[in-house]
């Protein structure tokens, strides 16, 4: 696609362009009365800003286009599809079968114990007990605070860990209600009490996507929040598998991006016996000298 078209485009949307760099505009902002073109538009990342702070927004542009002309948005799929993020799928509705308020908050057991887990985080995040399934059951809340479902660990039986039914893994992060930035970064792990650990030792910056991979849903989360993303594989073939995934989809939408790992020989966050520091490694030394990911995690 060429500038001219873009530009063209923009300027028939109402959106007077100012000034191109990069593949990035500024625009005289629609919003407020503007002589700066404070507006940025980046349409391949499908992000836009306002430096004035009226406006922001990392979904795609068609939100921005919506405030300018309803039913544009319709238009501009038409002509450029491939600038539009494509949504997932609406979540089946969630099902809570567990009453979580109800369950008495877990005591310090000997899987909390591993993971140096104390009983003021159990009482932060709300850790439940329930007798009967023998498992622990972490309340998940959206940003707001609000209920949204929970993930039950189980103790004794098998598969370890089950979302409550229905619940939008793909477009939540863990704990979304409690964790916020340092430095604009964002670091992704993959279990819950990978992030809880963190927590606990400082690290509010860092948030499970519950599961592993990072889905198009959570990005668009994270660069709400985030300038960079950190990833922070597992030690072992499967954490590498998913670190390549998530490393191909950052790079794909061109996110700033980081590598930490767990400290010392530890598998992960969650069984970490100090966390003190998450070193951040630029994601392009991996290009250089051959160095893999699994050089990187020492996983063999």
């Amino acid at each position: 696609m060429q500038q001219h078209e873009m530009e063209e485009f923009f300027n028939k949307a109402g959106l007077r362009v100012g000034r191109y760099s990069k593949g990035e505009f500024s625009i005289y902002c629609p919003f407020h009365e503007d002589t700066n073109a404070s507006l940025y538009v980046n349409p391949v990342k499908g992000m836009f800003h306002c430096f004035a702070g009226c406006v922001k927004g990392s979904k795609g542009i068609t939100a921005l286009l919506k405030n300018v002309r309803k039913g544009l948005d319709v238009q501009f799929m038409m002509r450029f599809p491939d600038l539009i993020w494509e949504e997932e799928a609406e979540p089946e509705e969630t099902v809570i079968d567990i009453n979580v308020d109800s369950l008495p908050l877990a005591k310090v057991n000997n899987y909390l114990q591993h993971r140096k887990i104390t009983s003021e985080t159990i009482k932060h995040f709300g850790i439940r007990y329930h007798l009967g399934y023998e498992a622990l059951i972490v309340p998940v809340n959206n940003r707001d605070g609000e209920s949204v479902g929970y993930i039950r660990r189980n103790l004794v039986s098998n598969p370890k860990y089950l979302n409550s039914k229905g619940m939008s893994v793909g477009s939540l992060l863990y704990p979304l209600d409690k964790f916020q930035t340092i430095d604009n970064q964002v670091v992704v792990v993959e279990g819950v009490f990978d992030a809880i650990r963190a927590h606990q030792s400082g690290f509010t910056n860092v948030v499970s996507t519950l599961g592993g991979e990072i889905k198009k849903n959570q990005l668009n989360i994270l660069l709400e929040y985030a300038r960079e993303v950190i990833i922070c594989p597992d030690r072992d073939s499967e954490g590498v598998r998913i670190a390549e995934k998530n490393l191909r989809l950052l790079r794909k939408y061109g996110v700033p991006t980081g590598l930490t790992r767990p400290p010392g020989a530890s598998k992960d966050l969650a069984e970490s016996v100090t966390l003190t520091e998450l070193p951040v490694t630029p994601d392009f030394v991996l290009d250089f000298g051959k160095r893999s990911l699994q050089d990187f995690l020492g996983v063999r």
